[in-house]
């Protein structure tokens, strides 16, 4: 049912936008599936807009690069959120165009998010990029993250983000599972 995914445009201009910024995990253009795609039944759509800007096989580096961040502040307007998960793709060493290193590149283009949508009176949530469902061959969780998730809490904490641990709790759920 089309009408409960979450759009990619704003529906009403005069309502705030909760923003949603990161890879296939929040995507919601099919073939792919994200959480980002039903996050709008959540929430009261007469109130708020809730746009998924999400791009599978983006890192926080290709989706500023490609102009994908400027569109989202060009629209960014005072009172808006943004929502930002990024890690999966931003660790491909074999892919210089989106290999963006945790402690260097990654943490700087957040950095770079945040201040950017705050001057434009947005609030931000951060939120840890989600466990990959790969299992070593006893069964248990592979950590296929390394410092990335670790690297969004910090830049959370250093700049009084609010956080989403996805990371771990979906570590704990798909171990679980």
């Amino acid at each position: 049912d089309d009408s409960k995914t979450t759009p990619a445009q704003v529906r009403d201009p005069k309502l705030p936008t909760l923003w949603i910024v990161g890879d296939s995990t929040l995507n919601s253009n099919a073939p792919l599936r994200g959480w980002g795609q039903d996050l709008a039944q959540f929430f009261d759509l007469t109130k708020i807009n809730v746009v998924n800007r999400a791009i599978g096989g983006r890192s926080s580096r290709t989706f500023q690069y490609e102009g994908r961040w400027d569109k989202v502040l060009a629209e960014l307007k005072k009172g808006d959120f943004v929502l930002i998960q990024f890690g999966h793709n931003d660790a491909r060493r074999d892919d210089p165009a989106r290999y963006a290193p945790a402690d260097g590149r990654y943490a700087q283009l957040l950095d770079r998010f945040v201040n950017e949508a705050r001057a434009r009176g947005a609030q931000v949530v951060l939120a840890t990029p989600l466990a990959r469902r790969w299992f070593d061959d006893a069964g248990a969780l592979r950590d296929t993250h390394g410092a990335y998730p670790q690297a969004m809490r910090t830049v959370a904490e250093r700049l009084h983000v609010p956080l989403l641990e996805l990371h771990d709790a979906s570590r704990v759920l798909l171990q679980h599972l």
